[in-house]
């Protein structure tokens, strides 16, 4: 669809993009030319015979296939083998998540993708102790959530 200038609606699968894009979000892709996608757009590509992937462009390369994306999920710690021109299917400009839509690349949004994008390459460093952070946060809300439901039931609310 996307090759005859149509767009499309997909769902997320996976998590290699949260915080911005999350499991199970619409995403809206339109088609787009490899020369006028920049540093923070997320393409949707395709990689080894049928896989899709939409992840961040985080700079440009050449390689042995000619001129090459950059791209890396938000949420991974490396990058992603290049993206050559042939393998680039559309530009992702709108996520929905739930009743919300979320238009991507304008206004401030757009600042905090390249923002994002130029922070990301480094996230290497930053993945792990993030990661650990993020899920040890995790655990005390579950466990705060236990501790007060117990609370509850003490004083005679029914908790369902």
């Amino acid at each position: 669809m996307l090759r005859c200038g149509n767009a499309l609606r997909i769902r997320a699968n996976g998590w290699s993009m949260y915080p911005f894009i999350k499991h199970g979000d619409i995403l809206e892709v339109e088609p787009v030319e490899v020369s006028a996608t920049q540093v923070g757009d997320i393409v949707l590509c395709r990689y080894r015979g049928d896989k899709l992937v939409a992840h961040r462009v985080v700079g440009a390369s050449s390689g042995e296939g000619g001129a090459a994306l950059v791209v890396k999920g938000d949420w991974t710690p490396r990058t992603d083998p290049l993206v050559y021109a042939e393998q680039v299917l559309g530009r992702v400009v709108a996520v929905e998540r739930g009743e919300k839509r979320t238009r991507l690349n304008t206004g401030p949004r757009w600042l905090i993708e390249v923002l994002w994008a130029n922070v990301s390459p480094y996230s290497r460093w930053l993945y792990f102790p993030l990661r650990k952070a993020v899920h040890a946060s995790c655990k005390v809300r579950n466990r705060l959530r236990c501790l007060r439901a117990k609370g509850r039931r003490g004083k005679g609310v029914q908790v369902v």
